[in-house]
Order: structure tokens, then C-alpha cells, then sequence
């Protein structure tokens, strides 16, 4: 599985890192205005066909006090479209690293987010999102994690 990394850092892509596609970071900036921010939020995002249709898809990664706390951040998933990236879901308090499985259910790849207190636990898809709170998720086994791929961080 092919997945591409980034850090966009309030509009400024890191010249280390590369720039998140022109898509994404809209798709991301329309999150933030319609969840009350007047700026663009900052982010990390990969890349990674989560649904196994050809098209890449997006986890983003937000950061700063509007989307983080002392237990973790937002994280986003967005569908690839022929018109850019729609939004799946919102989970909140998830801290990298956050890892894409092998596993798929309902034709949606599993995440691993690291849950303070809990660990990595697994993220399933429901048919229509992933789940919005990672502790009240199962810790993830040992063959999953180890088969998992590295997306943000």
C-alpha cells in the first residue's frame, strides 16, 4: 500500500515534508470554518486508499488548542473524489502514531491510534464512519499492529 506523508503547519508546508494536494488542504480549511475557526487549522496528513477503490484517501491529523487537549487531537478521514476529498468522519482525542491495517471492514481499512491511558486500540469502520471516541475501542493484537502500515506519525 502506497502511502504518501505530510505536514502542513497553517498554510506553510514544511520544506522537509511534502505540501498537502491543493484539495485536501480545502477540504480541511472548510472543516475548520464550519467547527468555528477563522483560520485555516494546522495539520499532518497521509495519503492511503483506505476503501480499496484506486482513489487515494486522506487522515488528517489537526493540531492546536481549538482541536487538541491533553488526551489528543481531531483526527479526520476524507474519501478521495474526482472533486477532491469529502468528509467521512471526525474522531477526537486520537495521538499519533496512527497506523493504516490490513484488516477492512465494511470495505473501509481498520486504523491503530494511540489512546492515552488505553494504547493503540483499532478503529473499525461502521458502514458509515469510524468511531468519534478511540477509548471506548478494543486494544489492537499484536499480528494487526505488526501488519499495519505507518501513516502519520
Amino acid at each position: 500500500m502506497r502511502t504518501q506523508i505530510g505536514l502542513l503547519l497553517a498554510g506553510l508546508s514544511s520544506a522537509v515534508m511534502a505540501q498537502a494536494p491543493p484539495e485536501l488542504s480545502r477540504a480541511v480549511q472548510f472543516y475548520g470554518h464550519e467547527h468555528g475557526g477563522a483560520d485555516s487549522p494546522a495539520f499532518r496528513w497521509a495519503l492511503a486508499d483506505l476503501n480499496d477503490d484506486g482513489r487515494d484517501d486522506a487522515i488528517v491529523l489537526l493540531s492546536g488548542p481549538r482541536y487538541c487537549g491533553a488526551d489528543g487531537c481531531t483526527m479526520l478521514v476524507f474519501r478521495g473524489t474526482d472533486q477532491g476529498f469529502t468528509l467521512v468522519s471526525a474522531t477526537t482525542i486520537v495521538m499519533a502514531p496512527i497506523r493504516v491495517s490490513a484488516n477492512s471492514v465494511d470495505g473501509w481499512r481498520s486504523l491503530i491510534v494511540y489512546s492515552k491511558g488505553k494504547g493503540e486500540v483499532v478503529l473499525k469502520f461502521s458502514g458509515t464512519h469510524y468511531p468519534a471516541n478511540p477509548s471506548m475501542q478494543p486494544k489492537v493484537d499484536r499480528l494487526e499492529l505488526e501488519a499495519a502500515a505507518n501513516a502519520i506519525q
